[in-house]
């Protein structure tokens, strides 16, 4: 049982870049970021912290991370109005 708000980050997708002489060493994946709160308001405030958090990372492997889209939406479980957000990026790190 997890509480609220709640982040989780998933992998879609990642594309390998390749040169002349191979496989280059950088790579690009698209990583979606959900969002889950029970008010409105939270979701507002976390939303924007988080895509300027990952955007502004520079470290370790990652090169740059870019927001890509943002989406909205709701689920009713149980009673509950669970807000949700979704937000793509696209990360390029080395290999």
């Amino acid at each position: 049982d997890v509480g609220y708000p709640r982040i989780t980050l998933q992998r879609i997708s990642n594309l390998t870049d390749y040169s002349l002489k191979g496989r280059s060493d950088v790579e690009t994946a698209r990583v979606q970021v959900n969002v889950a709160t029970q008010s409105y308001g939270l979701l507002l405030t976390l939303g924007p912290l988080i895509s300027r958090t990952l955007t502004d990372y520079r470290g370790g492997s990652v090169i740059r991370i870019k927001e890509l889209s943002r989406r909205d939406s709701v689920v009713e479980t149980g009673g509950e109005v669970i807000r949700l957000q979704m937000l793509d990026v696209q990360v390029r790190y080395r290999a």
